[in-house]
């Protein structure tokens, strides 16, 4: 893949790296969904991880993996997602963000993470994403994110997070649905296998 260059040919979903000094200091996994596929737990939401929720013509792009060593990194990365996202057929850009200081957050208000019912840590997380502004989400609201609320039990095995993440959405301004009668090859949907 050429330096901070965008693949997305003959793959399902594609990989953003921003690269400097030929070494990749962050990348981004994304699928295509439609709306009623998203159902805010990221193994749903991914089969797994394995992107085989991905459909082509979905209007969604939903970010399956973002990882980055630097901050540069990361704006370039948004940066350079944001002008694919335009040129492309998405209503929408659906982020769920890691809120890897929850945790600690809630043990200083006296709770024990462990012990929480799912209402409480609802509580929690509201108060937590509504009002103290958590430094990755003010990252994210600064690359023209929106945050629209936290989620409980969105990725298994996040302790720092419980666990919880912050959706975030970006509305493509130049949005235009796809028009499929002038399309010139065929797209077939994938079919779901009978078990």
């Amino acid at each position: 893949m050429p330096r901070g260059g965008v693949r997305a040919a003959k793959f399902r979903f594609f990989h953003l790296s921003p690269a400097t000094d030929g070494r990749v200091y962050g990348y981004s996994m994304v699928i295509y969904l439609h709306g009623r596929q998203i159902r805010e737990n990221w193994y749903h939401d991914t089969g797994g991880g394995t992107c085989s929720t991905h459909t082509p013509l979905g209007e969604y792009l939903y970010a399956v993996s973002i990882a980055s060593q630097k901050q540069e990194a990361a704006r370039a990365l948004f940066i350079a997602s944001r002008r694919t996202f335009i040129r492309s057929h998405v209503y929408q850009t659906v982020i769920f963000g890691r809120l890897p200081r929850f945790r600690k957050w809630v043990e200083s208000q006296g709770y024990a993470p462990e012990l929480l019912d799912k209402t409480t840590k609802r509580r929690l997380l509201d108060i937590y994403v509504n009002t103290l502004h958590d430094p990755y989400q003010v990252f994210y609201e600064g690359m023209n994110f929106m945050a629209e609320y936290g989620v409980v039990d969105y990725l298994e095995g996040d302790d720092e997070s419980l666990n919880c993440a912050l959706k975030l959405v970006w509305r493509n301004p130049y949005y235009k649905p796809l028009m499929l009668n002038r399309a010139v090859a065929e797209i077939v949907e994938p079919v779901p296998a009978v078990r």
